[in-house]
């Protein structure tokens, strides 16, 4: 997925990306690629298991804001017009809570 999207991993993502395992525990520098790692093993899940359902959670609504981008602009790459992505719910959730 990354190669069809025009991204070249790094070692570290590379391994990632190629990991079998359930999860994966990343501790990595700032900018080093988390989240574009992150939303391509998503978009990869998606891409091998049609119909299932991924979920992307983050601390921070800016956060959580910039993963929806990168995982909307990998989407657009791909041309998949297929994916239901949908947006992030935090202002509708707060504005639904009594008081």
């Amino acid at each position: 997925v990354a190669e069809y999207c025009g991204i070249t991993p790094d070692e570290w993502q590379a391994r990632v990306l190629s990991s079998t395992h359930e999860r994966q525990l990343l501790l990595c520098s700032r900018q080093s690629g988390k989240s574009t790692t992150a939303c391509l093993v998503a978009w990869h899940h998606l891409w091998s298991h049609p119909g299932s359902t991924v979920l992307m959670v983050s601390p921070t609504q800016r956060q959580s804001a910039d993963l929806f981008r990168t995982f909307g602009r990998l989407v657009k790459l791909t041309d998949a017009g297929a994916v239901a992505v949908a947006p992030h719910r935090l202002e509708h959730d707060l504005a639904a809570r009594p008081g």
